[in-house]
């Protein structure tokens, strides 16, 4: 039976976390009222950061996108509300946000962000574009010829996104 609990309290664990990223502001209160009930420790913790974030940007995705690119957020202490903050973009974002975040992914030099970064592009292009798919080939591809190998290792979700975008632009 121990076993079964400890699982129970993983899940419980993951889905509140899954749900501060997804949360939008007004659904804020039932994540924080989900972290009690599950006494999500971590969740806990991270909780203060992401509702300062949710309550300065609101329903903004030009505001998220400057948290996400912010030196701020590429810390490992401060990724957890870069992740929020590109989820959030993925949300309230269209086709001018992506654009915007494709010119500037440059300063996005954390792993787990600059993922999160190419899955927003991938969702705010559900039709595709070689344009896009263009930009982010001359960008994986300056990185790789760079001496710092964590960028261009940064760029294989990009990579899998690049080829989505082609694909679905036909």
């Amino acid at each position: 039976k121990g076993g079964d609990q400890d699982e129970r309290e993983l899940a419980q664990q993951s889905l509140v976390q899954t749900a501060m990223k997804l949360a939008k502001p007004d659904q804020m209160p039932s994540v924080k009222a989900a972290i009690e009930k599950y006494d999500a420790d971590r969740a806990k913790s991270l909780f203060p950061k992401v509702e300062a974030l949710v309550g300065k940007c609101k329903e903004d995705a030009s505001c998220y996108l400057e948290v996400l690119r912010s030196p701020d957020a590429q810390s490992e202490a401060n990724q957890f509300v870069g992740i929020k903050a590109g989820y959030m973009v993925a949300i309230y974002g269209n086709e001018g946000t992506r654009d915007q975040l494709v010119a500037g992914l440059k300063p996005i030099t954390n792993a787990s962000l600059r993922h999160v970064a190419g899955q927003t592009i991938d969702v705010l292009s559900p039709k595709g574009s070689k344009s896009v798919a263009d930009k982010l080939r001359a960008i994986i591809e300056e990185n790789a010829k760079s001496p710092d190998k964590d960028k261009a290792a940064g760029d294989n979700s990009l990579k899998q996104v690049m080829y989505r975008l082609e694909a679905r632009a036909g």
